[in-house]
């Protein structure tokens, strides 16, 4: 994936989906997407219903738009995932909205293309249902023709101190070669090592962003 036509499409508009679209929108294509169309009406107008962004913050996002229609989201190559994953009565993981999530980015995906997820699940989910979801709905192999990341939410709701702009982020692959576009963050124990640790500041990353560098 060639680092200049990096075009982002965040998931679910969350405390966690929305201050992450902000951010990469402020200086590349970035799309926000959410099922819920008076979410996405609000967002337009500038109105963030959960009042963790202002509309100044919303403004930054110069290079955002959003959509409450999946054919949008064809145009993207890189899918942030952070839709909600409660529990229920029986404190058992709801993971319905992250399945259907995961077929939705199936259908659009493209050769090449990343699918990172921030949603909370539990360990193995990713590997166990995520990727089988994706690779049925798009008929592509992981690490062949796509590629998968998994970076843990890290955001406090009405926590002003600790914004995303200023935690350490974590994003792990289940990849032995990266593809371009993950190499400069990677901090590899051994290079036979299956599980790639990366651990970065998103100042950092919007640096090497810009400078052609990596995400």
């Amino acid at each position: 994936m060639d680092i200049n036509n990096i075009r982002i499409a965040v998931i679910g508009l969350g405390y966690v989906g929305l201050p992450l679209m902000v951010e990469f929108a402020k200086k590349y294509p970035t799309l926000g997407f959410d099922i819920n169309s008076e979410r996405i009406s609000q967002l337009r107008d500038g109105i963030d219903s959960m009042k963790d962004l202002s509309k100044k913050d919303l403004k930054e996002a110069v290079h955002g738009s959003f959509s409450v229609d999946p054919a949008d989201l064809k145009d993207y190559n890189v899918y942030i995932i952070t839709v909600p994953t409660p529990v229920d009565k029986n404190n058992r993981p709801d993971l319905t909205a992250l399945k259907n999530t995961c077929q939705l980015v199936g259908k659009v995906l493209s050769k090449n293309d990343i699918v990172i997820y921030e949603s909370t699940v539990f360990p193995g989910a990713t590997e166990e249902v995520c990727i089988p979801i994706l690779e049925e709905f798009s008929g592509f192999k992981l690490n062949e023709s796509f590629y998968v990341g998994y970076s843990p939410e890290r955001i406090n709701p009405g926590d002003k101190k600790h914004r995303l702009s200023s935690v350490i982020k974590s994003l792990q692959a289940p990849i032995k070669k990266p593809p371009v576009l993950l190499t400069p963050f990677t901090n590899l124990s051994s290079p036979q090592e299956p599980i790639l640790p990366v651990v970065l500041k998103w100042q950092r990353l919007q640096k090497s962003l810009k400078t052609h560098s990596g995400i």
